[in-house]
Order: C-alpha cells, then structure tokens, then sequence
C-alpha cells in the first residue's frame, strides 16, 4: 500500500514536469512564431512600400478591379509609412490577438498546427494592425496640429497644415523651397535693417565688452633688493588676461612698517613703476615726485599708485604699412602671428624717501636724523598673463550668401561678420557689420562699430580717466593673380579718420565695390586703426588693431544653372502644387537642357582638378573634385525629376539640385582661390559648401540620411549622436527588464528603424 502511493506520486510528479516541459516548448514556439511574423512584417513593408509608391497607371488601369487594388495598397503602404510609431504599435497588437486566434483555429484543423496557425494569423493581424494604428497616430496628429494650443504654439496657416516635425517625413513645400528656407538654415545669423542696425550695434558691443572683462588680480612678486624690510602689504595688481599687444592698467599698493607707540614716518620723495623687458630695457616709466613732507605716512597708513603701462611692441609701425595701402600678404601675416608671449616683460616698482628717526625724552618726541631708504619689487608671474596676439570674434563665418540670394531683401540687410585680426584687443573692441553678399562688379557697404573696452581700465584705476583716441581708416586690398596686393579703396580716400575720444562708441562706414579684372583673383578688407593710451601725466601710449572680416568675394565662375530660365521653368511647373502627365512631359526636355548646363560645369571642375596637379597644389584639387562629385549629384537627382509622379518628390529634387549646385560652385571658387593662395578666403568657402550640402542630404534618404555625424569635431552634430546611442540602449534594456526578450527584440526592431528608417524615407 505505501509502495503503491509513493509511486502514485512520483507519477504524477513526473507528469507535472512533462506538462511544464511542454508549455515552456510551446511558449518558446510561439515566441519564435512572433518574432518571424515580426521580421516578415518589416520585410514586407521594406520591400513593398517603395516600389509600390513608385508606380504610375493609366487613368483606364486605375478604374479596373486591379487599379483599386493598387490604390488600396498604395493608400495603405502610404499611411503605414508616414506613421511608422502608430503602425508599429498597431502590428505588434494585431500580431498578438492574430497570433492567439490562429494558434487556437490551428489546433483544430488537421495539418496545420498550434505554430503554423500562430504566425500566419499574426501576419494577418499584423497588416490589420498596423494600418489601424497608423490611422489612429495620423488622427492624433491631426488633432493636435488643429488645438488651439499647438497653432498658439506654432502658429496658424490654414493654407498649409502641419504637423510636428519628428512624426512627418522629410518633405519641402513648394513656399518652402521658393523662399530658400532650408538655404537660409545654413546662413544662420542675424539679419538687421539700417533702421535696427544701431540698437544692434550698441547691444553687440556691450556684449563683447562684457565677454572681454578683465579679471584683476595680484601678481607674484620677488623682492629685487633695498630697504623691501621697511614696507608691508605690498601688492602690484594687474588684468588676468592681456589680449595681444595692449596697454594694461596697473596699481600698486604699499604700506609703511612701524610701531604704532614710536614715531619713525616714512616720508616718500619718489615712486616710479615700469615694464621691464627680458633684455633689461624700461619702459612706459611711470614717476611721481612728492616735496619734503608731502606724502609721509607711520603704522596703518595705505599708499596706492594707478598706471598705465605697456609691453614691448615691434609691431607698432608695421600697422602704418596697411593705413597707407602699403601692404602686402608678408605684412598681414606677420602682424597675424604676432603674439606678446615672443616678448616677455615684468612689472618694476620703485621707491624712494627717508626714514625719520625721532627719540622720546620726558613723554616728547625730538627728531634726530633722517634715514634715507630705497625699495624695489619685481613682479615673477605678469607674463603668463599675456594672450596670444591673434583673435577671432564670432559672427557671420560663411564668408557671403549665394548669388542667386541677390534678389533677396536680406542681401542688402547687415549680418555682425566673423572676425579675424590682432594688435590690442583688450583696449578696443570693433565689430564688423555688413552687407551678407560680396560678388564681381558688385558694391557692398561695410560699418565698423569701434569704442574703447572701457571695463578693461576702469575696474582697476579710478584716480583718473583714460582716454583712447584714434586714427583709423577702411582698406580694401586687390589680390592679384601672381599673389601681389594692389591697394584697391581707401575709406576715407584723402588721409585718415579720427573717431575722437573711443570711451564713447562711434562708427566708420563705407561703400566697397568689387571691380572684376582678369588679373585679379580676390579682395580682401581691413580695418585698421592706430590709437593712442593717454595716461594722466600726459603720456600717450601707441596702440594699434587690424581686423579684418570673413568675407569671401564669389567671381563669375561661368552659368548659374539654377538661375537660367530653363531651371525656372521647372520651377514653375510646381508652383500650384501638382504634377500632371503634361507637367511630367514639358520637364523631361527642361531637364535635359539643364544638365547639359551642368556638365558644363564639371569641365570647369576638371580644368581646376588638372591645374592643381600642375601646380602641386593638393587643395585645389581637392575642392575641384569635390566641386565635381556635387554637379555630378545635382544631375543625378534632375535625372529623377523626369520619372517623378507626385509633387513632392519633384519639389525635393530640385532642393536638391539647387543645393548641390551651389556646394559645387562655394567649391569651385574654393579651388580658385586656393590656387593664387588665397586660403583663407578658400577655407571658408570650402566650409559654407560642406554645410549647404549638408541641407541637400535631409532631403536625400538613403545613406546620406542617417543620423550619423559628417563632421565629427563638432559639437552641435556629436551631442545628438551620443544621445540618440545613449537613448537607444537605455530603451532595449528598459524593454528586456519590464518584458523580457520578446519585449527587447520588438524595441530593438523600433530603434533599428528609428536609425536607418530616414535612409527608406521611413520616420517614426
């Protein structure tokens, strides 16, 4: 009998383990039924969705059974793809209530099984599911893009509806593309009229002035020799940061060392303060001398002494060189490369006076004698305060906007310039404000606004006002083509301006016009200015600055295919927002004349790509083969407007176009300029057209559409990245922990998506 129930038991127990066996197998079956229905799902909407999209029958095929059919699939591949979340969401769900239903309809009918029922009732549901889910995220969609909150938000414009931008897929309206908005993306600055432009001058400066505060601080001193034993407190204080070849201001303070019950003042009879250079020279001495009596002090007294003071500066005369269109490329950049750090210098402080020595007899104080004392202090640590002598201020960095923007009322507006220079950058501040185009045979106005960066003196010398004047001028210079400098313009013509006291900011302004001249290549324009420091004994220190602004001068470097009439007859045929067969038709004969133009343009490419070569000049071959791959790009995608069939693609395409049309040109010019050793000028033209290409790429898919940096240095393209990767893993582990590896694979099937869906024009 016991026998008997201990084997009844372990029967049953072994039945138990067998039945658990089996529902782990047929959970394990139905995972991996999911997860194949799953891959079919995207390789069907992955395979279909393009090719489908891409048909175009005739009006009789379209009222056949056949042509509904297509217009069905058409409409759905159509919803699913511009609302992936939703229709992922959706097929997950249809594959889950499908898959059940299957498995259950399976295990009834003979030959086919729990699994096999399993997924194909879960690729049924999955279809279902997914256009029900797409359907829902797009009435959501719309429902939020018509809330009185969103159009507050964003705006109203009932011509054109939309939706936020991360659920829509990369399209560009016809205004969009007639406006030059994803253009204007790229040359993004701030754009004034002349009726704003001098509250924006004012503001700028105050906001350059701020970013150029000095910090004061005490420097380290080393006791040179003298009576240093009869002094305390003794500090020599001076800016943190000296930019360039600048006056600096300085303060040195003292007190004398004593016994408050013994009378022994000091009295003081001379204090001299000076840079000292590496190779024992004085400079910018600075001497107060004081009568027998007049400036004596005992125990608690506090002496201070504010100055103004001057490195070394063998630059000062080479700046007369660019005033008087003296110049040559040699100049420039020596005075570019100049940098204080090359002639070190200290602070020296001297003092000089007597020591009176008194006796006490009876409670009073007699005097006896005098003793005669002198100090001296020298700073150790002013010279690590000195900044390199060339500077660079932020602002417009793409050197001019396009030709074609020529037209545009923001061509004529001012942008606040990128600016490259050196000289004395902490005592004046100047900002370049100008007109955004600069071609051939073309003017454009220039308006420098200059002051005296007042917070650089006045937070640490308050005896006395310093004063900045000045002489300064506009100069433009011509770079010829066998690399000489021709003076160009001059502004004023006659001699030179003068701005009076700099403590009040003021402006000089002009007009330039570009002449085009076969033997000159480009043009360059300085602002050079030569002031002076005036310190209160009348001393006046020479300063000098020379900025020059990041423009770029874009020669007629042949057809601008973009502008012909021919491209804007395209152009046209898009303007009321449809493409018909008969629009389709007139293009195709555009198109070819247009990309006849563009080869056009690659001969020039490949005349630069063989000059380079002889000349041994690897950037000039490097930008012209660039200029190439990207007229070679602009022809691919005109190509495609002649089998396009709705609207948007054509609209894309010719953003296309455009874009690369124009990077091909920032290059070609890039090669050009590169090639008379111009680089500067051909460096930012090579980056505007890197950037420009950048705005054709959104517009792309493919490749050139995942989120992956072009340029890896910077910042603004790196951060996103790291976030999306960062982002992606913390979603597939959140995944794996709530729903375990089913869960996972299905977010890491979204995530996939999310990363490589743009290049299929595929948007979550």
């Amino acid at each position: 009998m016991l026998f008997s129930k201990i084997f009844s038991f372990l029967k049953r127990e072994r039945k138990d383990r067998e039945g658990k066996k089996k529902g782990n197998e047929q959970r394990r079956e139905r995972k991996k039924a999911l997860t194949s229905a799953t891959l079919i799902l995207m390789l069907l909407v992955s395979i279909y969705s393009e090719p489908v999209a891409a048909l175009d029958l005739k009006s009789l095929f379209s009222k056949s059974p056949a042509g509904f059919l297509y217009n069905f699939w058409k409409g759905y591949f159509s919803t699913v793809k511009n609302n992936g979340l939703g229709a992922i969401a959706g097929a997950w769900a249809g594959c889950k209530v499908g898959g059940a239903v299957g498995a259950a309809i399976g295990s009834v009918v003979p030959g086919v099984g729990n699994a096999v029922g399993g997924a194909l009732g879960c690729i049924g549901g999955a279809v279902a599911g997914a256009f029900f889910g797409a359907s829902a995220e797009q009435k959501l969609k719309d429902k939020i893009t018509n809330s009185r909150i969103y159009k507050w938000i964003f705006g109203n414009n009932d011509k054109e509806k939309t939706s936020l931008s991360i659920l829509q897929p990369r399209n560009i309206s016809y205004n969009e593309y007639a406006s030059k908005t994803t253009l204007l993306e790229v040359f993004n600055t701030t754009f004034v009229n002349m009726s704003e432009l001098l509250q924006a001058e004012a503001k700028d400066f105050q906001e350059l002035m701020a970013r150029l505060a000095p910090k004061i601080g005490e420097y380290d001193l080393e006791e040179a020799d003298g009576n240093v034993g009869e002094f305390k407190n003794v500090e020599i204080e001076g800016p943190y940061n000296i930019y360039g070849f600048s006056a600096i201001p300085i303060k040195f303070t003292l007190s004398p060392r004593g016994n408050e019950e013994v009378k022994d003042p000091i009295c003081l009879t001379s204090v001299s303060i000076y840079a000292y250079t590496k190779d024992g020279r004085k400079l910018w001495t600075r001497t107060w001398t004081f009568k027998p009596g007049e400036k004596c002090g005992e125990e608690g007294t506090v002496w201070s002494f504010e100055t103004v003071l001057k490195g070394p500066d063998p630059y000062v005369n080479e700046i007369d060189k660019i005033i008087n269109g003296l110049a040559d490329a040699d100049t420039v950049q020596k005075l570019y490369l100049a940098t204080p750090a090359d002639e070190p210098y200290e602070i020296v402080a001297e003092v000089h006076g007597i020591r009176m020595i008194y006796y006490n007899k009876g409670g009073q104080w007699i005097f006896d004698h005098n003793e005669t004392i002198s100090a001296r202090w020298r700073t150790s640590s002013a010279y690590k305060h000195l900044a390199a002598g060339r500077i660079e201020i932020g602002g417009f960095r793409e050197g001019t906007l396009p030709v074609d923007m020529k037209d545009d009322p923001k061509a004529s507006m001012f942008v606040p310039y990128l600016m490259r220079g050196s000289g004395a950058a902490s005592n004046i501040i100047v900002r370049a404000w100008a007109n955004p185009l600069h071609i051939v045979n073309a003017t454009s106005t220039f308006k420098f606004y200059v002051g005296a960066n007042t917070k650089f003196f006045d937070e640490l010398i308050n005896d006395f006002k310093v004063e900045i004047s000045d002489e300064s001028r506009i100069v433009v210079y011509r770079i010829l083509k066998d690399g000489h400098w021709e003076l160009a313009a001059t502004l004023p013509m006659n001699g030179l301006a003068s701005l009076g006291d700099l403590r009040s900011p003021t402006h000089l302004e002009g007009a330039v016009t570009y002449h085009e001249s076969s033997n000159v290549a480009s043009y360059r324009v300085f602002f050079a200015i030569k002031a002076y420091v005036k310190r209160d004994d009348g001393i006046k220190i020479p300063i000098w600055l020379l900025i020059e602004p990041n423009i770029a001068v874009m020669s007629n470097v042949g057809r601008v295919v973009r502008l012909d009439p021919t491209f804007r007859q395209i152009e046209d045929l898009t303007s009321d927002n449809e493409w018909s067969a008969y629009d389709a038709e007139q293009a195709r004969a555009l198109v070819d004349t247009v990309i006849k133009q563009l080869k056009d343009k690659i001969e020039t490419a490949e005349y630069w790509i063989e000059r380079g070569s002889q000349l041994g000049n690897k950037d000039v071959v490097e930008y012209a083969k660039k200029a190439k791959e990207h007229y070679e790009e602009a022809i691919r995608y005109a190509e495609k407007i002649k089998s396009a069939n709705n609207i948007n693609d054509v609209i894309r395409y010719l953003e296309i176009v455009r874009d690369e049309e124009i990077a091909g040109d920032y290059y070609l010019e890039a090669a050009r300029q590169a090639s008379f050793n111009n680089k500067e000028q051909a460096e930012t033209l090579a980056e505007t057209a890197e950037k420009v290409s950048k705005v054709a790429n959104k517009y792309k898919g493919g490749v050139a559409a995942l989120p992956i940096p072009t340029d890896w240095s910077d910042i603004r393209e790196l951060v996103p990245f790291i976030i999306r990767i960062v982002v992606s893993i913390l979603a597939i582990y959140i995944a794996r922990q709530l729903f375990g590896t089913v869960g996972a694979l299905v977010v890491g099937i979204i995530v996939g998506l999310w990363w490589v869906g743009p290049m299929f024009g595929f948007h979550l």
